[in-house]
């Protein structure tokens, strides 16, 4: 995903409402595509990053461990890291910058020495000087006290890692475990749950702490409360839309249906979001209508489906029916659920 450093976190105010909704389009576009809330999955997930970065209150940063931030694909992993880089401001000394969190996105394929070089760039500079990888990777390890980095995060590194045989993921291992031997600052590493297994095998990274992790899970429909946190977070979205009136999003017949595209996953969600508010806007709507849904829908639509989301009828006691549900077993002690609980304003930064 694109790498965001402000996102569109406040709910809107009907004043605010009637004034967003008269920006330039491309304006209102960039409001729709930076949408966060953080809601109570985001919450525990940043916390985690947060006491794996400073363990201790009012102590120092951790140093010389890995640990890990799990989920699937469109789980939220990247807004969770984004959003806590973004928390902390860098300052000018010595003619250069602090970089107190250093994020590193991994795309797909890269190789060693693409991960060296946008984890230069990520500490400031302009451009990378045209030398070996391990040269590159040494001299990177070399900066991060000059930066005073206290967290590297290398988000999606799995990317790079698919096959754990290869010399270029020893390269990016070696790499990992060179930050990790300075006693600089922690590795916190992005990805699937298969990433898991990957740092495991590699003894001389995982090691460093035993790899600390979380893993961020999709909602679950047939769990009570968790149906409640799926309509409150999507109308935590709807509060956040660049539109004169809000589209009902959290409207339980509506939730199930992002729910049933979704599997409960909150970056596919926004995937209909987006499209919908776009077209909302193309037809100067005042709101997301039904039927910008159900165009948003039928684009996604797999060859032959005959099911139309958003249009169709949904059962919404049985979109994930679990046979423990009838054992009476399904979210026996339901956690109590509150729309305080979804945050409304952006954190504080930190120095």
């Amino acid at each position: 995903m694109a790498d965001i450093a402000s996102f569109n976190d406040k709910s809107l105010s009907p004043e605010e409402r009637e004034r967003v909704s008269a920006l330039p389009p491309i304006e209102r576009q960039d409001l729709i595509e930076t949408v966060l809330v953080r809601y109570p999955s985001f919450k525990s997930a940043s916390g985690f990053v947060s006491k794996f970065h400073r363990p201790v209150d009012g102590g120092r940063h951790g140093r010389g461990w890995v640990g890990a931030l799990l989920g699937d694909t469109r789980a939220g992993k990247s807004f969770v890291l984004q959003d806590y880089r973004n928390r902390f401001t860098s300052e000018r000394i010595n003619g250069g910058f602090t970089r107190p969190v250093v994020y590193v996105e991994v795309l797909n394929d890269m190789t060693a020495h693409d991960v060296a070089s946008e984890f230069h760039l990520a500490l400031g500079y302009s451009s990378v000087p045209k030398i070996k990888t391990a040269t590159l990777m040494r001299n990177d390890i070399a900066e991060l006290e000059d930066h005073h980095v206290e967290l590297v995060i290398l988000d999606d590194i799995d990317n790079a890692l698919s096959n754990p045989k290869s010399a270029n993921n020893r390269l990016i291992l070696g790499f990992i475990k060179g930050i990790l031997d300075s006693r600089t600052c922690n590795v916190l590493c992005s990805g699937r749950v298969a990433l898991h297994r990957i740092i495991s095998g590699f003894n001389q990274v995982e090691g460093r702490g035993s790899l600390p992790h979380v893993f961020i899970k999709p909602y679950r429909w047939r769990v009570q409360s968790e149906r409640i946190q799926i309509r409150f977070l999507l109308d935590e979205i709807d509060n956040r839309l660049p539109f004169r009136e809000k589209a009902g999003l959290g409207d339980e017949d509506v939730a199930a249906h992002f729910y049933a595209i979704s599997g409960g996953l909150i970056g596919r969600m926004m995937n209909y979001v987006r499209e919908a508010a776009y077209e909302a806007m193309n037809e100067g709507a005042d709101r997301i209508e039904r039927e910008h849904l159900v165009y948003a829908a039928k684009l996604r639509m797999a060859p032959g489906e005959t099911f139309v989301p958003f249009k169709g009828k949904l059962d919404i006691e049985r979109l994930d029916a679990d046979p423990d549900e009838s054992a009476g077993r399904a979210d026996p002690k339901p956690a109590p659920v509150r729309k305080d609980m979804f945050d409304k304003k952006r954190p504080r930064k930190v120095k």
